[in-house]
This record gives C-alpha cells, structure tokens and sequence, in this order.
C-alpha cells in the first residue's frame, strides 16, 4: 500500500553490504586464530578497522558466524574493540557446547549457541577472561564424549555374556531330562486315575 516491495526491502538490507564492511571482514578473518587443536576460532576486530573502513559495532553483523563452517569448529569468539576500553564479545557455538552461561557470568546473555557481553578494558583483558572459561568448555565436552564412546565400546562384550534370545540357559539344558521324567511321570499318574 505505501509502496515498498518487502521482498526488495528484505534483500537490499540482507544481501548488500559497502565495500568497506567487506574488507573489513576480510581483515579480521585474515587474522584469525584458531586454538584447541581447531576447535575454538577466535577473531579479533581493532578501533583502528572501525575507524579505517568507517563503520560501526553494528556492522560486525554476521562476522562471528562465519568461522563455523570451518570443519571441527565447536566455539567461536569474535572480539570487537569499537573504541579504545569497551569490548564487544560475541560467542557462537555450532551445537555441542553451551556457552551463553559464560556471557551471563560477565553480565550478558543470550541462548546456549548465541550469546554476547559487553566487557570494559582492553580485548587482552576480555581474552583473558573469556577464553580459559571457553577451554575448559571444550575439555569437559571431550571428556564426555571420550567416556560415552568408552561406555558404547564395552556394551558388545556385556552384551555377548547375556543369555542370547531364543537359547536355553546351560542350566535349564542342564535338567531338562529331569522334567521330561517328571512330567512323563505326571502323565502316567493322571491316566490310571482317568481308568
């Protein structure tokens, strides 16, 4: 009615962006690190890109979630120093690890796979904070997963010693002859009764 075409609205928001939030991007994932054996990605973004390519924290929009599609990426930390003493964390998870608990103890929030804080100080200070409770994320993960695969390794061995379907225990092979006498007998009895 006012004449907007949403759907024309919807891609130009969506899938444009300035050339200057492009390289923006590509700086910042140039430097990426990867940490814990390619399980934790962490990316950094400085006041001087900011300044550099004119943008804002709100262009960082889509950044973190793109070193999930690394392959054995769990976590990813994007870092976003907009101005000199005022951090920007965002976290993302690909599944596995639930991280919105480790915003919430800094003051932020989120949902288990996506969660973020605004952190005072400099990003090594952040780092400092953030990371090590993202390490010990991911250890206690491998644990578990390592005592699952343990645990689903040892059930074929348990399971062989249990009495198979359909197979008589040796015990009950044992006196089979036992009843087959007793019934027989059984059966004797009750036709000189019947005569």
């Amino acid at each position: 009615e006012a004449g907007v075409d949403p759907s024309d609205l919807t891609s130009r928001v969506h899938a444009t962006a300035p050339a200057g939030r492009l390289r923006f991007f590509g700086e910042a994932l140039a430097a990426l690190q990867m940490l814990e054996g390619g399980r934790l990605a962490v990316v950094e973004a400085t006041p001087e890109q900011f300044a550099k390519h004119g943008l804002a924290g709100a262009d960082t929009e889509g950044l973190v979630d793109m070193p999930r599609a690394i392959a054995g990426v769990e976590v990813v930390a994007l870092l976003s120093e907009v101005e000199p003493g005022k951090v920007k964390v965002s976290l993302r998870s690909t599944g596995n690890v639930t991280i919105d608990h480790v915003c919430a103890r800094h003051g932020g929030g989120g949902h288990p796979h996506a969660a973020g804080v605004q952190m005072r100080g400099s990003r090594e200070d952040a780092k400092a904070k953030i990371l090590p409770e993202l390490v010990r994320l991911l250890d206690a993960h491998a644990e578990s997963a390592a005592r699952g695969s343990a645990s689903r390794a040892r059930r074929p061995c348990e399971d062989s010693r249990r009495e198979r379907p359909g197979r008589a225990h040796p015990g009950r092979r044992r006196f089979a002859p036992v009843r087959r006498a007793r019934r027989a007998a059984a059966g004797g009895l009750r036709r000189r009764r019947a005569r």
